[in-house]
């Protein structure tokens, strides 16, 4: 079973990079970045609907709930990279305390719009889905992403492999 977890996950890495192999294409064939994580967005939430088992219906609801999740969290976590390249800014400008301290009272509030973003969605979920759906959500976000990490290692090993052949 695990290997087929692993398997359906290098395939759809492979999908996902395309037929370009690992490089980028060039050209008017160049894609833009976001196709990828698109593609890997699609992917997750068939293999959720899958998990899950939900009737359409009721997929159709819990989507759009996952999706202004994932969008409302994609935005925080813009916010924050933005707040962390400012803090670098004011690192190379050698800024003051004053600086600095605004910096991190926006970050800290970011943080803690993250961490209400997150409890907000899991109220909701526990509240659309049953119990034990709610719980195999839970299990299958926890799992999909070491999965995936593990895969892309496997795969960059494999290429490394290749490549001192």
């Amino acid at each position: 079973m695990n290997t087929l977890r692993n398997l359906l996950i290098l395939l759809a890495l492979i999908f996902i990079i395309g037929e370009s192999g690992f490089g980028q294409p060039s050209g008017p064939q160049r894609r833009h970045p976001e196709m990828g994580s698109e593609r890997l967005g699609k992917y997750k939430k068939m293999r959720l609907i899958e998990a899950l088992d939900l009737k359409e219906e009721e997929a159709v609801r819990f989507m759009a709930k996952f999706n202004t999740h994932e969008n409302n969290l994609h935005d925080l976590m813009k916010n924050r990279k933005d707040i962390i390249d400012q803090l670098e800014s004011i690192l190379r400008s050698k800024g003051t305390d004053k600086e600095f301290q605004k910096l991190f009272a926006q970050l800290e509030e970011n943080d803690q719009k993250m961490f209400n973003e997150r409890q907000r969605f899991h109220n909701e979920v526990k509240g659309a889905l049953t119990a034990e759906q709610a719980a195999k959500f839970l299990v299958f976000d926890r799992n999909f992403n070491r999965e995936l990490r593990g895969a892309m290692d496997d795969m960059r090993r494999e290429r490394r492999e290749r490549n001192m052949r």
